[in-house]
């Protein structure tokens, strides 16, 4: 779920059922079940999906990107934080986040309670990979530990602006390398860039990365995590890439931003209907 928020969050899980914001259109928020007509849940438009309990806690862009969350039971939304915010982690019965008006990264309860700054400079982006929080700044990227103690440490120098992290890896986007996607390996410090993969959008699961490249007109890339070879998985102009499970969901640009998928293998990609 965490890894899908880089992109977007706009394309959630929830055990046999998936949700959508439909931004192709702006007509809001839907539940797709298999062979069941997709059902609108929301008439606003629901970014940086997380689920716990039986809510999903997302910014609604129709309401200046509050908090707010959606009760999967009754349907029912609330508002949970008049903040505007985006890219949001909820870790450890907290909500993490960045205010978009001051760029500080915010954490709240997930009532909206005992909200507190965590980072008193302006964040870029940011993940949490095991008890660290990574975040990237103008000009470094940054971690916290943040069970013990709030100590921050400079990783690197380089200016991300899209950052993954697995295992002891970062994967990023390099502004300062024409918008290449890199690999950063922490215990060496030593960095790769993937030649030829200019991209704002990936995604990452146990062994490749998948990426939208912009040095091919935005088609999907499959690269392995491992020797670092690299195939074409899918011909359409995509972005928002969402992995779950054994599938890729993403913004078909040539399709009127519709969202399609396919296998994380490759193949054709079919719409999926909202």
């Amino acid at each position: 779920m965490i890894n899908n928020i880089i992109n977007g969050g706009l394309a959630l899980k929830i055990q046999s059922s998936h949700y959508f914001t439909n931004i192709g259109d702006c007509s809001g928020t839907y539940l797709v079940d298999e062979g069941n007509i997709p059902k609108k849940v929301a008439d606003g438009l629901a970014w940086f999906m997380n689920f716990h309990g039986e809510y999903i806690y997302y910014s609604e862009e129709r309401d200046n990107n509050y908090l707010y969350r959606l009760n999967v039971i009754t349907n029912q939304e609330e508002v949970v934080l008049k903040k505007s915010c985006s890219n949001l982690i909820l870790f450890n019965n907290y909500i993490y986040f960045i205010d978009e008006i001051d760029r500080r990264l915010y954490k709240c309860r997930s009532n909206g309670s005992e909200l507190m700054k965590e980072v008193n400079e302006e964040v870029v982006c940011f993940t949490i990979n095991n008890d660290s929080l990574f975040y990237a700044t103008s000009n470094a990227i940054k971690q916290v530990y943040l069970i013990n103690g709030n100590k921050e440490t400079v990783v690197t120098d380089v200016e991300a602006i899209r950052l993954l992290v697995k295992e002891e890896q970062i994967i990023l986007v390099d502004k300062n390398n024409n918008y290449y996607l890199t690999l950063y390996d922490l215990p060496s410090k030593n960095k790769h860039t993937f030649d030829g993969m200019m991209t704002t959008d990936f995604n990452v699961d146990e062994r490749y990365i998948y990426c939208s490249n912009s040095n091919d007109g935005k088609t999907i890339y499959r690269i392995s995590i491992e020797d670092g070879s690299s195939i074409r998985i899918c011909g359409d102009k995509a972005s928002n890439l969402h992995v779950i499970e054994d599938e890729i969901f993403f913004i078909n640009e040539d399709k009127n931003n519709s969202w399609y998928k396919i296998s994380v293998s490759g193949g054709h990609a079919k719409m999926v209907m909202l």
